[in-house]
């Protein structure tokens, strides 16, 4: 009877102790978070490029059965990208309560090398957290990371300086910037000094990195302007590669020329070669490149020995507004005779 006692108590023995054993005591791996959006911002998707200091902005949501307060998300950054302390990993301990269904928005200041290749690249983030029924749970997600580049418009005038009176500018409008700008549009010209018109016209459907085009605008400064500078304002707004709207104010300083400048009038041929025995046809161009119409444009054409103009040697032209050309063909003969160079003379005379 007591060795049947000591065999009883025994068994109870054991019994306690495997119930007082944790379940589970070693780390684990699961997938029990989802990666609903990466994206470079805060509260709105923007384009980054190399030298920017960016947020990253990681969502995901919690697909466990577990509540938790301990999450601890550590992000592995490849090169080109660093903390701002220059470290390649950044750490957010999570506070929060995280329950089932949970939406978790994760915010990492980010630092992109200026050397930094327009690309994507693959970043990876490792999720661990505490579970007292189960232990340490881990998971690692991929990130990726991309940088688009990023438009920058700048605006200009063609003509540093302006002349008291109505008159034509030529708006310069470049794209500084390693990415392409979309739909750009100049909705508002606004100065203290002077009156901008018809601005609103201006609309470029797409400028690519380093390019540049043109736009007329119609302006009038007011007497007593002479040798100031004026600011003229512009409200612009333009695309970038992945849809990033861009809303800014460009200001340009222009300089009220103190004296009445001359018109610019630019004359060119259309070619510098003539062929020996042949007619051969030219263009001639004209281009009123100043600040005001030039009126009653006549040209005289003339030339030596060597060559010969068909049809009339005067020319005229009514009238050419600012930034306007226009094109006069004309047929040139070369006898066989003539000697290796000729020489064309073009005379204008206009009223501004």
């Amino acid at each position: 009877m007591k060795g049947n006692k000591l065999i009883m108590i025994s068994l109870i023995l054991v019994t306690i102790i495997s119930i007082a054993s944790p379940i589970i005591t070693c780390k684990g791996e699961s997938e029990e978070f989802k990666l609903l959006s990466a994206y470079w911002g805060d509260t709105s998707q923007v384009e980054v490029t190399g030298g920017d200091y960016a947020t990253l902005t990681i969502i995901l949501r919690y697909e466990g059965k577990w509540s938790f307060n301990n999450l601890v998300a550590k992000l592995s950054l490849p090169e080109p990208f660093k903390t701002s302390d220059k470290s390649n990993m950044a750490t957010i301990y999570y506070k929060s309560t995280v329950t089932p269904g949970s939406i978790i928005q994760l915010a990492y200041q980010i630092y992109i090398s200026p050397q930094a290749l327009k690309g994507t690249y693959l970043s990876n983030l490792n999720l661990e957290y505490f579970i007292s029924n189960y232990g340490l749970i881990s998971q690692t997600i991929q990130i990726p990371l991309e940088i688009t580049g990023r438009p920058n418009i700048q605006l200009s005038l063609y003509n540093e300086t302006l002349i008291e009176g109505k008159q034509t500018a030529l708006l310069t409008i470049k794209n500084l910037g390693d990415a392409d700008a979309y739909n750009l549009q100049i909705s508002r010209a606004y100065s203290s000094s002077i009156t901008i018109n018809n601005v609103g016209d201006t609309y470029i459907e797409h400028i690519k990195p380093g390019e540049n085009t043109t736009s007329t605008i119609e302006i009038y400064v007011p007497s007593g302007l002479k040798g100031k500078t004026v600011q003229i304002n512009f409200d612009i707004r333009y695309i970038g590669p992945r849809n990033s709207i861009y809303t800014e104010t460009k200001s340009i300083q222009a300089l009220i020329n103190p004296q009445d400048p001359q018109p610019k009038v630019d004359v060119k041929l259309s070619t510098g070669e003539l062929y020996i025995g042949k007619i051969n046809k030219l263009n001639i161009t004209i281009s009123n490149n100043g600040y005001s119409a030039i009126r009653n444009v006549k040209m005289s054409i003339s030339t030596d020995a060597t060559i010969k103009v068909f049809g009339s040697s005067t020319m005229y032209i009514d009238d050419l507004e600012p930034w306007q050309s226009s094109s006069i063909p004309i047929d040139v003969y070369v006898p066989l005779t003539t000697a290796a160079t000729g020489t064309i003379t073009i005379s204008t005379t206009y009223y501004d």
